[in-house]
């Protein structure tokens, strides 16, 4: 993956565009988590219904407060300890984070992908004056079938307006957290991480 791929892919998501991204869990069909008519497009290509949330992806932890309100601070030392990977927090949303993106609810999932190609991509997203976070479920119609590989990806939206990352999504974590795929619920907010192929697993604390 060289930068002007990643040059690219950056001003797809900027121009409202959507993105085949690899992730280390699934490969993501991302848009800008703040414009929602990217956001709607996404819905709309996978056949998802409204009221199922996206998850955003974020580059960065310090970022949290851009899209979260009212942190504890568990949650913020588990983002330290756990992020980049592939871990979900439940938090409140800030007031100007879309109904959309979160299917209507007053909480918002966030993480941080540790794939080196989506973080690039994240990173040089917010250089060019974008959000810097996308919404990216995994590049499949809804259902259960999740996507880790690029060429299914173009099978299922090849008619798309959309621009696709060429790199297979990892099968290895490379987060801080290395045996823990699990759900955690404490109050106020939830843990939802996810083993290699996107699916919940055991509880674990």
């Amino acid at each position: 993956m060289n930068q002007a791929d990643i040059n690219a892919a950056a001003q797809a998501l900027l121009d409202g565009k959507l993105l085949g991204l690899p992730t280390e869990t699934v490969y993501g069909l991302a848009a800008d988590a703040s414009n929602d008519a990217a956001l709607h497009a996404i819905f709309a290509l996978k056949g998802r219904p409204q009221n199922h949330p996206l998850i955003i992806h974020l580059h960065d932890e310090a970022k949290l407060d851009d899209w979260a309100i009212n942190i504890p601070q568990a949650a913020r030392a588990l983002a330290d300890a756990f992020w980049p990977g592939p871990l979900t927090l439940i938090l409140q949303r800030a007031s100007h984070v879309s109904l959309t993106v979160t299917g209507g609810q007053d909480t918002v999932g966030l993480r941080c992908p540790a794939h080196d190609v989506a973080q690039a991509v994240l990173k040089r997203f917010a250089a060019l004056g974008g959000s810097g976070a996308v919404a990216a479920p995994s590049a499949n119609r809804f259902g259960p079938d999740r996507q880790t590989r690029n060429p299914k990806t173009r099978r299922y939206f090849r008619h798309a307006n959309s621009r696709n990352i060429r790199r297979r999504a990892s099968r290895q974590n490379k987060s801080k957290n290395h045996h823990c795929p699990t759900r955690i619920r404490i109050p106020r907010f939830a843990l939802r991480p996810t083993n290699r192929n996107g699916a919940g697993a055991k509880w674990c604390v």
